[in-house]
């Protein structure tokens, strides 16, 4: 860490030792003055009873601050990542949005000029901003339901009465070519316009390897936005502002992280849970193996697989197609606020927000050497199979390959993803706040907020397409053929009323008490369709057109299979249907209430110029959501719904201006008891969220020096200390180690469902009885199979004997027939082992108590050193700046097992701006994670279906160029 940080300082050195000996006295000194609405009203930061911190126009520019994620780099206590579904997650204070469904709220809440909004602002960058405001803590009594964490908040930069404009030109590493415009239109001293915008087109992080696609760029960007704020004055006393803003990106972003995994011998696995490497899953561990090899076009058995090569590079990764990113985004903010009553000001706000995202990538990340079985299946007889493409979320009776929809044709086992999202989402509010000379002040207000969003995530593999046209079962195509988890729609409508009384004991003293009245109704219409429906009629035959038409990879295939499949189709469960099946609910209503009580105290103290000491209480709520129905045999004890969170938050705080206006010095400190916290996993193909309780506790310093001494320097830092733990008491059950494995038992075996691709488990004893009984049929020549014994002749050292660790386990002779089971049929398992009396499903729970929670550092810190020179002679000003922030390790599941841990790791910005002082031109060489190191920021565990496989994500890598800039 020292010879980096030592690295990175020589970056600015030369100018720094110049420039304080010869210019320093042109220089003014202090620290400026930042006004914040973090309490809806406008005032300094300093005098705010809350941890806030801010950045405006020019600390975001010369701190390097482009997105939502650096600001990480600058804040106490908070992180982001990247998620597995085109979105994102910030952290504050260990509270992040850990549940993963479309009914779920976002544990922070983002604001754009003071309105929520579900914008894809993780896509974008700043451009023309004016503030952003990031508030920590609960912030439910002033900014709602989904503020558990804390608030962003960021200010559009507003028209004025002065005619302006500027233009900024970037080139950088990765061929990166930005462009930034603004323009100030004044039309008169009443009306005015601001129109800004942004472009950015850059290569790709990464490096394609499969073969023929050797060394093509992906995760690239191709996006752009602008915005249109007209502002006017319609009164003395009435300003109305309305604000158009566009995002569009269309580009090959990567949406997944890099696939990790350490290949076990047994695909009941797939991947070892207890070790890191840069493999492939286990060939017929996932589901898609699974139904190649029931269809003859793949073996069980990984001697008969060549495995992908390994891949060591992180920014390397095998693509059989080429990503596909593409998002839309429009809103509509209208702002009115009146100052007619004396000491009252009213303030409307009105916004309409549609956008809508669709990503697909390869999703199995191998490179192409395993083939498909030639001559083993006699729909395919040359081993090459087509595989669906996207149809959209009402397909209904012609999804994919059925509706004529063809992806491509690949001889190898082929899988991609597809994440698609659309919402409209309406919202108005009304706010009032007072400004009486009194001691008695207050700010009172009615929001509300209807959403209506369409979400699907889709997983097509050649496997799903071999099984539907081609099946097993004599007469009868199954359908869908590709895995759609789908929701359609989601609705959503929010009301809160709340009020905050200022009220001043004395001219040292204040008392802050707020409450909030809230009411979310959530309806939903969700299915998972996959092979869930029997097409009737129109049966595979080898010399139909069908099966023709794919064993010579006909273009026209899909109009074929349009024509033929949708008049004999059966019904697949429609978005709701499957609720009601199983008795899971549509909609609730809650309603609560939260609060906030504070006290400050600003005493006159000889050491401070000013000071502010705070403590305050507060309770936060985040909604309850909705589960997806999933099977109630295989999956006893998941809830219908993850039950609402709450948040009792206990925090002290001390700010302090000292020296003369040279020296803020910030602290605060915090106790969190939350009951109730969503957290997620994976099973059977789905996300299913649970509750846990947890406590959180914290120290935060924030510091900015602008010494008289040194005119032109100035230095900001940051600290954090944090310490989670789940309470005591709780258990859950760990989807890659179902029978407590790595807990030290070995009692359990694990079996991979033929059927579905999930794991289940039970005792060795178990199925020794059951077999050795009859009770489960292990002979082909006996009718349908519960288990499926693996031939003697196998190595010991392969899948049949050895469990995810890699210890050899003593092969079990039943019969002469070879070794315990790999694989079986769950659901008829436990069924017949539970009617004779030998048990059911063998699973362990992992004992959470006192684990940390995820994305949740233990320390972080950053310093900022910038210097100011200033060559009067020359007309000419050169500002240095070098930032260095660390956090500590942390881990990605709360299991806090060997595979979840993410290692600590740093960062190194650095930058020069030259710009003379007589023109507003600028010039700027600028680098980013100057030591190119791959820090990972989160990671993303598939189920059993997939092989276990673990998506990692990280942040971007080194980055340099330069920028000119103009304004005028």
């Amino acid at each position: 860490m020292s010879k980096r940080f030592l690295l990175a300082i020589i970056f600015m050195i030369v100018p720094l030792t110049h420039s304080i000996t010869s210019y320093a006295q042109t220089l003014n000194t202090g620290i400026e003055e930042i006004l914040v609405t973090a309490e809806r009203s406008e005032q300094s930061i300093q005098d705010v009873p809350i941890a806030v911190s801010a950045f405006g126009a020019d600390a975001l520019e010369l701190q390097q601050i482009e997105t939502f994620s650096d600001l990480q780099f600058n804040i106490p206590s908070v992180t982001y990542t990247r998620g597995n579904f085109t979105g994102g997650s910030m952290s504050i204070r260990g509270v992040a949005s850990a549940a993963v469904a479309a009914s779920g709220d976002g544990a922070v809440a983002y604001h754009l000029d003071s309105v929520p909004l579900p914008t894809r602002v993780f896509e974008t960058e700043f451009y023309d901003v004016e503030r952003v405001e990031v508030l920590r803590g609960p912030q439910g009594t002033l900014y709602g339901a989904n503020a558990t964490a804390g608030t962003v908040n960021m200010i559009f930069a507003r028209p004025t009465n002065q005619a302006s404009a500027g233009v900024e030109l970037e080139y950088g590493d990765f061929n990166s070519k930005k462009l930034k415009l603004a323009m100030n239109m004044p039309f008169s001293d009443s009306l005015r316009l601001r129109v800004s915008g942004m472009s950015l087109r850059r290569d790709g992080f990464s490096t394609n390897m499969f073969p023929g696609k050797e060394g093509e760029d992906i995760d690239g960007r191709k996006i752009s936005s602008y915005r249109a704020v007209l502002e006017a004055d319609l009164s003395e006393n009435t300003l109305a502002r309305f604000t158009y803003m566009n995002f569009e990106e269309d580009d090959n972003r990567a949406r997944a992280g890099r696939q990790m995994c350490k290949m076990t011998e047994t695909p009941a696995y797939g991947c070892n849970p207890f070790e890191f490497g840069r493999e492939q899953p286990t060939a017929g561990s996932g589901l898609n193996g699974l139904l190649l090899g029931a269809s003859g076009l793949q073996s069980f058995s990984p001697l008969d697989t060549a495995p992908s090569k390994p891949l060591f590079g992180i920014r390397e990764t095998y693509q059989a197609i080429d990503p596909v990113y593409k998002v839309h985004e429009k809103a509509y903010i209208l702002a009115i606020e009146n100052s007619s009553i004396e000491n009252i000001n009213v303030k409307a706000n009105f916004a309409y927000h549609e956008s809508g995202i669709k990503s697909q990538q390869d999703y199995t990340n191998n490179d192409g050497r395993t083939k498909l079985f030639k001559g083993t299946n006699p729909f395919f007889p040359n081993g090459i199979l087509p595989i669906s493409g996207f149809t959209d979320p009402n397909g209904g009776g012609s999804m994919g390959i059925f509706g004529g929809s063809v992806g491509g044709y690949h001889d190898f086992p082929f899988a991609y993803d597809t994440s698609y999202n659309e919402n409209e989402y309406k919202y108005g509010d009304i706010i009032i706040s007072s400004d009486f000379d009194g001691n008695i002040n207050f700010v009172a207000g009615f929001n509300m907020l209807e959403s209506e969003t369409v979400n699907l995530y889709d997983v097509y593999f050649n496997g799903g397409d071999a099984v539907a046209l081609a099946p097993i079962l004599s007469g009868a195509r199954l359908y869908p053929s590709h895995y759609r988890n789908l929701t359609n729609p989601y609705e959503l409508e929010r009301k809160g009323l709340f009020t905050q009384v200022y009220i001043d004991v004395n001219k040292d003293t204040r008392i802050t008490l707020g409450a909030r009245w809230n009411e979310s109704e959530k309806r939903v219409a969700d299915a998972q369709q996959f092979l869930n429906s029997i097409i009737l009629a129109g049966g595979a035959n080898v010399g139909d057109p069908v099966t023709a038409s794919v064993q010579r990879t006909d273009p026209n295939l899909g109009l074929v299979f349009a024509g033929l499949a949708p008049p004999a189709l059966a019904p697949i469960p429609a978005p709701g249907e499957q609720r009601a099946l199983t008795g899971n609910p549509t909609s609730f209503t809650e309603e609560e209430t939260t609060y906030r009580a504070a006290i400050d105290w600003t005493p006159n103290l000889e050491a401070t110029d000013s000071t502010l000491i705070y403590a305050s209480i507060s309770r936060g709520y985040r909604p309850g959501l909705f589960n997806p129905p999933v099977d109630p045999v295989l999956f006893a004890g998941v809830k219908a719904q993850a039950d609402p969170e709450f948040i009792d938050a206990f925090e002290v705080g001390m700010k302090n201006v000292l020296m003369d206006n040279q020296l803020i010095a910030n602290l605060s400190a915090f106790y969190y008891d939350y009951q109730g916290l969503q957290v997620s996993k994976i099973i059977a193909r789905t996300s299913v969220n649970e509750n846990i309780d947890a406590e959180m506790t914290g120290l935060e310093a924030e510091f900015a020096w602008s010494p008289s001494s040194i005119p032109g320097l100035k230095i900001d830092a940051q600290f954090s200390l944090l310490e989670t733990e789940v309470a005591g008491g709780t258990t859950s059950l760990n989807p890659h180690d179902i029978t407590g494995r790595g807990l030290g038992d070995t009692q359990g075996w694990v079996l991979k469902d033929i059927g579905n691709g999930s794991t289940c488990g039970f005792t060795k004893a178990q199925l020794q009885a059951g077999i050795a009984g009859g009770v489960l049929n292990a002979n082909p020549a006996a009718g349908a199979l519960d288990v499926y014994l693996l031939p003697k002749t196998l190595s010991v050292n392969n899948f049949d004997s050895a469990d995810p660790s890699g210890t050899v386990d003593p092969l079990v002779q039943i019969f002469g027939m070879g070794a315990l089971p790999t694989l079986g049929n769950c659901t008829s398992m436990v069924t017949k082992l539970t009617a004779a009396g030998l048990g059911g499903f063998y699973e362990v729970e992992y004992d959470l108590s006192g684990n940390e929670l995820t994305n949740a550092p233990s320390a972080t810190a950053h310093i900022g050193i910038e210097y100011t020179a200033d060559f009067t002679e020359s007309n000419l000003q050169v500002i240095s700046r070098l930032d260095y922030y660390w956090q500590d390790s942390m881990w990605t599941r709360l299991y806090n097992s060997s595979r979840d841990s993410i290692d600590s790791w740093d960062v190194i910005n650095a930058q020069v701006i030259i710009q003379p002082t007589d023109s507003g031109m600028f010039f700027k060489i600028w680098g980013q994670n100057l030591a190119d190191d791959d820090n990972q920021t989160g990671a993303y565990f598939t189920d059993p279906s997939s092989g276990q496989f673990r998506n990692d994500f990280y942040m971007e890598p080194r980055m340099y160029g330069i920028t000119f800039g103009a304004r005028f």
